[in-house]
């Protein structure tokens, strides 16, 4: 197996991995690909301010690549694993509006570290015939979607 290894160079690049190719026939056999060090998706820390805290930590995926008879490439198997934080801390004081002016204060605090991971197996893929497809026009969506 050919393995390409590519990581970041420019900022906005947050993937790493490495690419697995067939010497024989050049297809792409296996795909391993996650955040690189020091990368993350999607984060929003507003702790200080609102008490809010989310943060995509890691997404690492895994691909794998067959022929089928007809000789195209296929994706047969997908492997992906996600793991977010979420944080939330908010104190709530509630003031009586009378002359007693009685306080009820209490504090909610949720710490969460999600972790998913998404496993999908194709066996053998299906070609649709293009003669089977009905090609939609703008006219039809409008008919469609008339009563929105």
């Amino acid at each position: 197996m050919y393995v390409i290894s590519f990581k970041p160079k420019k900022s906005k690049a947050k993937y790493s991995g490495k690419i697995y190719i067939n010497p024989v026939n050049f297809s792409i056999q296996k795909i391993i690909y996650k955040y690189a060090k020091g990368k993350r998706g999607e984060h929003v820390n507003l702790k200080w301010l609102l008490g809010i805290k989310y943060s995509e930590n890691e997404d690492a995926t895994t691909l794998f690549y067959e022929k089928d008879k007809n000789g195209s490439v296929y994706a047969s198997y997908l492997k992906q694993e996600i793991k977010n934080y979420a944080y939330i801390n908010r104190p709530i004081k509630f003031i009586e509006n009378s002359k007693s002016r009685e306080k009820i204060k209490f504090n909610i605090k949720v710490e969460v570290n999600l972790n998913e991971v998404t496993e999908v197996l194709l066996n053998e893929p299906t070609k649709t015939p293009n003669k089977n497809l009905i090609p939609y026009t703008k006219e039809d969506f409008k008919k469609i979607y008339l009563y929105f």
